[in-house]
């Protein structure tokens, strides 16, 4: 469906319960975002014209009717700004999100990292810290419409050196688990360990090794798979269509 700057009105395929096609029209739109509503009275809003045709182009009955992807895993190295990309993700989809921290603060350093992170999300943000059961959290979380959780590195970490191997792969299972039965969307970051020298230590090694498969795991569940470079994100698997903030008047 071609769009103007001037406005459209198009027909939209969609069946709901109701068996029903609604016509959509885009009605308002400025430098700041656009605004089109349903002709059962619901209205929509988009942060932008080009973020809106992205997802005209993609998923259109996903992105307007609100089928839209799940779980979207988002890798990349250190310092990769994967965490960055997660974050503004997050905000650009999410009115009332929930952070779901691993990390925990061992040391000065850690605790500066954790500082530094508090003071990149917005005042909307609710957090909730949990090192390890994080999948009680994704099943029960507090009122939010979407859930980013950073990251299941350290989450790997925690679980190996406070409970062991045989916890980890437990917790995995239920972790899996809870994910496929969310109804919230979630946002997962997570480290690709994998592409550097083999680790020294044993410990190491172990480490590397379970926090591959763990990533296989959730790429084999998520709707879409980021993988972020020097600030730049990849698409490995299915594709982002729902970067908007949606507003029910």
């Amino acid at each position: 469906m071609p769009l103007s700057r001037h406005g459209v009105t198009g027909r939209l395929l969609k069946e709901r319960e109701s068996q029903k096609t609604f016509l959509f029209t885009l009605v308002e739109m400025n430098d700041e975002s656009c605004y089109g509503s349903f002709a059962d009275g619901e209205r929509m809003r988009w942060r932008d014209y080009r973020s809106l045709q992205i997802s005209l182009s993609g998923s259109l009955e996903a992105f307007l009717f609100g089928e839209e992807m799940k779980i979207i895993l988002v890798l990349g190295g250190a310092r990769s700004g994967k965490s960055t990309y997660a974050l503004r993700l997050a905000e650009d989809s999410f009115d009332r999100p929930l952070y779901i921290a691993t990390a925990e603060a061992g040391d000065r350093e850690m605790a500066e990292r954790i500082k530094t992170h508090k003071r990149s999300r917005s005042k909307h943000w609710k957090c909730v810290e949990e090192p390890l059961d994080i999948s009680s959290v994704i099943a029960s979380p507090p009122n939010c419409d979407g859930i980013l959780v950073d990251c299941m590195t350290l989450w790997a970490s925690n679980v190996l050196i406070q409970e062991g191997e045989k916890a980890f792969a437990k917790r995995t299972k239920t972790l899996i688990a809870a994910l496929r039965e969310t109804r919230r969307p979630v946002i997962i970051v997570s480290n690709e360990v994998g592409l550097g020298i083999v680790p020294e230590h044993e410990l190491g090694r172990k480490f590397r090794d379970l926090a591959g498969r763990l990533n296989q795991e959730l790429a084999r569940i998520a709707d879409t798979v980021m993988f972020v470079v020097s600030g730049l994100p990849m698409v490995l698997k299915g594709g982002i269509q729902n970067r908007k903030e949606r507003k029910h008047e």
